[in-house]
């Protein structure tokens, strides 16, 4: 069983649930910024009430209101250090106590309510698992208004140690959760086939699939290499790929990383056996119809894609690099180099022309999600945290 480290008893059932203030102020969208809303819902369900705060007009105010949490909205970070007064008065209107901040770039709104308000607990969890010294004058004294640092990962843990300007007790190791629900297996071959048709790739062979945002440190350049491999390395077999996931920002732009995915992919003549299917918003659908999940990321923080990705049932092969290792064992996935092109395929290929183990493998990586990686369990756990 996975845990994470020093963990406090939980409270008795007496202790009330504490109201919530969720900060992610970021205008990007990727598995950080989902997660603020996600957390928020799971929280809701575990009795607290919870809200948000998030810039105008961006996906996180999005999810937000998808997920019915009230939150407030700032036209930008410097706008939301101007309203730090409405925002206390906000706080204390509906008596929060808790403020959660997702993003170092929170961390400087976090630290000043807590300035004007002692009273407050701030908990600030590091999803990007900096290497960078945060120990100037300014990082000092945001990070002494920090109750408590979460690091996702064991690989962060160790980072975070000699980043942050905070002692070891404040900085504990608390793998993030995902919420279960939607991954359930398709109820029919015919449900699977649908999936298939709505991401237009064929709907009989087997399916490979790279999941999340298009992005230099995702891989999935050195994952198409692969599968350029992959093509003379089997030839019995009928398979097709697919990327589901969008580049944003400097990524989408002309010549940017997209692009010179795109590229790579008519260079290597393989336009007819790769299909990207952009942005979906029901991922956990998507995977079911994967029958091997790809995660060639050079440096994961935690890994919510391979987490995604064993939920649903696939078979997994990731990247020996980061976080991911502390996921996936041999009993239940494979690790390769990502820049290893041989490598990988053959992985890939093991897979391919071995049913049983595909699908061993597979059902394995599912009972593992299911037991360590929930968010209602990781829930009952922070909240521990929130009332200590």
């Amino acid at each position: 069983m996975l845990r994470s480290i020093d963990a406090p008893q939980t409270p008795s059932l007496g202790v009330p649930a504490p109201n919530v203030l969720q900060i992610c102020l970021s205008k990007s969208w990727g598995g950080l910024e989902m997660y603020p809303a996600q957390l928020g819902a799971a929280l809701v369900r575990q009795g607290c009430q919870v809200h948000g705060a998030a810039l105008v007009s961006t996906a996180v105010a999005d999810s937000f209101k998808k997920a019915r949490l009230p939150h407030l909205t700032f036209g930008s970070q410097w706008c939301a250090l101007l309203a730090v007064k409405k925002t206390l008065s906000y706080i204390r209107q509906h008596q929060i106590t808790v403020v959660h901040a997702h993003k170092s770039g929170d961390m400087r709104l976090a630290a000043l309510l807590v300035a004007l308000a002692p009273d407050l607990k701030l908990f600030f969890t590091d999803h990007m698992g900096v290497t960078m010294s945060k120990k100037d004058w300014l990082h000092r004294w945001m990070y002494s208004k920090v109750t408590r640092l979460f690091s996702i990962s064991r690989a962060t843990h160790a980072r975070n140690l000699k980043a942050f300007p905070l002692p070891a007790e404040r900085i504990t190791m608390l793998y993030n959760g995902i919420d279960l629900r939607p991954y359930q297996p398709p109820s029919s071959l015919e449900q699977r086939e649908q999936v298939r048709r709505a991401l237009n790739v064929p709907v009989h062979g087997l399916l490979l699939g790279i999941p999340g945002r298009i992005n230099r440190g995702k891989g999935q350049i050195q994952w198409v290499q692969a599968l350029a491999v992959l093509v003379k390395l089997v030839q019995t077999v009928q398979w097709h790929a697919v990327i589901v996931g969008e580049a944003s920002g400097e990524d989408a732009l002309e010549g940017g990383y997209k692009a010179q995915l795109v590229e790579r992919i008519d260079a290597l003549g393989l336009s007819s056996r790769v299909t990207l299917a952009g942005f979906q918003s029901e991922m956990a659908q998507c995977l079911q119809a994967i029958d091997i999940a790809a995660i060639a990321s050079h440096n994961e923080a935690f890994g919510l894609s391979v987490i995604e990705a064993m939920a649903a049932g696939c078979a997994v092969v990731g990247a020996n690099s980061g976080a991911i290792p502390e996921l996936i064992s041999a009993d239940i996935g494979l690790l390769v180099n990502p820049d290893d092109s041989q490598a990988f395929a053959n992985a890939l290929a093991a897979l391919m022309q071995d049913d049983e183990r595909r699908l061993r493998l597979g059902q394995r990586a599912r009972d593992h999600a299911l037991q360590n990686f929930g968010m209602d369990a990781y829930v009952l756990r922070l909240l521990a945290y929130y009332r200590a």
